[in-house]
């Protein structure tokens, strides 16, 4: 410690770090050398520099590993009683053991000296831990005497004095756990004498991740703010055959046990059988150096920038045709070269989209109020809160439309809905059909005081037939609005799937996209028809989903979503965060929460 500071050999260390429990989906908590070698990878290819052994010292094997490929770790105690001292999430502390009980004395301190004589020789090791959330006393206290007698070159780490400040002595640093970033710029701002480090924080159950910037950027700006270990490695799930007799990663509960906290232990920045979650990119961008963010930063901007140039010289260079306009009772047929689409009155919109003599609609679009509830979002009651949203985007009321153009050189139809279950507020689509064989959509939505927080707002649809691929132009991987810095700008494909989080969630969102393509394939896997969707005056979001946003929050594992023979594609001008500071209570950053109140609009070419 020097002026406050954390150093190793005199210079400040920043801890860009995850908490890793020993875990595999096959055989729990036994792990072995593959799995360990698999992490390590994963941590090298990631940027992370750090691990804090939750809640008790690892394999010896993990320690060999640390010290060759320089991770640095805080290596904790076997010792977390939690439920003693903390209950229904009040501190209660009248029976917390170890607490200042003499007959736990001897057992923990024991505890302590032997996680020490064993690992004391491994480089890897920069701090000593007393274990986890047992809030604090004599007991504890004893524990890190015991290392700073025998080991004073190392530093004593332990957070739960953070709810006892009577024995603050206990812990070298400052430590907390999902402290809010406003929180730590307060602490950091009254000259503590302490360093700071989150020895938990970016709960990463389900999809969520959001908001990583606040945290990090507190380093660049305190020295003291040391950095982070994110909560955690992998999901804790475990591979079993369900009740139909189907093979799938189950969590509390799927095991008749009870009480159960059900899949709240699948938070980690990997699945449980090791593959990386989406999120990944952006643990790896912000756990970058800043110069290196820098550079990728540039190198996105000027991607982008070439991007929308040749965007507007491809609108440009199209030529103007001729369509051909045929009106029924209730519909509207607009033929050009090499497509039709049908605007119907009784659907409120166009029924069909025909290119090339493909159907792509399989009902006629919506306004999208709504997607599937992520655990973040269950976590701080949005979606009761919200609840308003997802009847609207299901039973919306069609007030009508209006034909605004009707000519051989353009075509304009008007579609306005109500929303019974916010009253006063309305949306409309607007198609209009160019002469140059394309179609623009744009969809406005009105607000009204009082309304509550929409999770996004845009245009749905499903295709009549599976989508095979996806193709698009933007930032590469699943991206939101708080977490999407790591994605690199370019050309990239995926097929249509859904997340496999322990509890089916939104997922697959794509932001800043300037075009995508959508392809079907013959039985031989060549494309049998595209359709190329692309941005009017501004980049929005997408995704291609094999399921509605009503289907996916029905589920309770992958393996219950219908196989519907359909996609579902959703086009946002607005969509709300993801979220990440914790999964129980806390919201989405302000920046990143929709209102409902407001006027939100995106708009979007289809190519015909």
């Amino acid at each position: 410690m020097i002026n406050g500071v954390m150093c190793l050999n005199g210079e400040r260390v920043v801890f860009n770090g995850v908490n890793r429990h020993e875990w595999n989906a096959d055989r729990g908590r036994a792990i072995g050398a593959d799995d360990m070698h698999a992490a390590m990878a994963v941590f090298k290819k990631n940027n992370i520099n750090a691990v804090r052994t939750c809640h008790y010292p690892d394999q010896s094997l993990w320690y060999d590993l640390c010290d060759r490929n320089g991770i640095y770790m805080i290596d904790e105690t076997n010792l977390e009683s939690h439920g003693s001292w903390q209950k229904l999430g009040a501190v209660e502390p009248s029976w917390n053991v170890p607490g200042s009980l003499p007959e736990w004395k001897d057992c923990v301190v024991d505890r302590a000296r032997s996680m020490f004589e064993r690992d004391k020789n491994h480089a890897a090791v920069l701090i000593w831990s007393c274990g986890n959330e047992s809030y604090a006393g004599e007991d504890i206290l004893a524990m890190s005497q015991f290392f700073h007698d025998h080991d004073p070159g190392r530093l004593v780490h332990y957070e739960g004095v953070f709810h006892c400040r009577a024995f603050d002595a206990i812990s070298d640093m400052e430590s907390r756990m999902y402290a809010k970033p406003w929180e730590i710029r307060e602490y950091l701002e009254s000259h503590p004498k302490k360093p700071f480090i989150l020895c938990e924080y970016m709960h990463d159950m389900g999809n969520s991740l959001g908001g990583m910037e606040s945290y990090v950027r507190l380093a660049d700006e305190f020295d003291q703010y040391q950095g982070g270990f994110i909560w955690d490695y992998m999901d804790q799930a475990l591979r079993h055959t369900d009740a139909l007799g189907r093979s799938v990663l189950g969590y509390g509960g799927d095991f008749a046990d009870r009480n159960t906290d059900y899949n709240f232990s699948g938070n980690g920045i990997v699945y449980a059988d090791g593959a990386e979650k989406p999120a990944m990119q952006d643990v790896r961008y912000w756990y970058d150096t800043p110069a290196r963010r820098a550079a990728h930063d540039a190198r996105n901007a000027a991607a982008a920038a070439r991007a929308d140039r040749d965007a507007a010289k491809a609108q440009a260079a199209r030529k103007s045709g001729t369509l051909t306009v045929t009106e029924g009772d209730g519909n509207l047929g607009v033929r050009g070269d090499g497509f039709e689409i049908l605007f119907s009155a009784g659907e409120a919109g166009p029924s069909s989209l025909t290119v090339n003599g493909s159907e792509w609609l399989w009902r006629a679009p919506r306004p999208a109020f709504w997607r599937a509830a992520t655990d973040n979002d269950r976590g701080c009651g949005f979606p009761q809160k919200a609840a308003a949203w997802l009847a609207a985007d299901v039973y919306l009321q069609n007030l009508g439309f209006a034909v605004l153009q009707k000519s051989a050189d353009g075509v304009q139809v008007c579609y306005t809905y109500g929303v019974p279950t916010v009253p006063g507020a309305k949306a409309e689509l607007t198609y209009t059909v160019e002469p140059q064989g394309t179609l623009l959509v744009e969809a406005v939505y009105h607000g009204v005081p009082g309304a509550p927080e929409l999770p996004c707002f845009g245009v749905k649809f499903q295709t009549f037939a599976p989508v095979a691929r996806t193709l698009w132009t933007g930032l590469s991987g699943e991206t939101y609005p708080d977490r999407c810095k790591g994605g690199v700008f370019g050309c990239h494909e995926e097929v249509p799937h859904i997340e496999p989080a322990l509890v089916p969630q939104d997922c697959g969102l794509h932001v800043g996209t300037r075009q995508f393509t959508l392809e079907q394939h013959n039985a031989c896997g060549q494309t049998a028809a595209a359709l190329t969707i692309e941005q009017a005056d501004a980049p929005f979001a997408f995704s291609a989903l094999p399921n509605t946003a009503q289907e996916i929050e029905a589920a309770q594992h992958i393996t219950e979503l219908p196989a519907t023979g359909r996609t579902s594609v959703t086009i946002l001008g607005a969509a709300r965060g993801v979220g990440g500071i914790d999964s129980w209570g806390t919201d989405v950053e302000e920046p990143y929460r929709v209102s409902g109140e407001g006027e939100h609009r995106v708009a979007f070419r289809i190519v015909l």
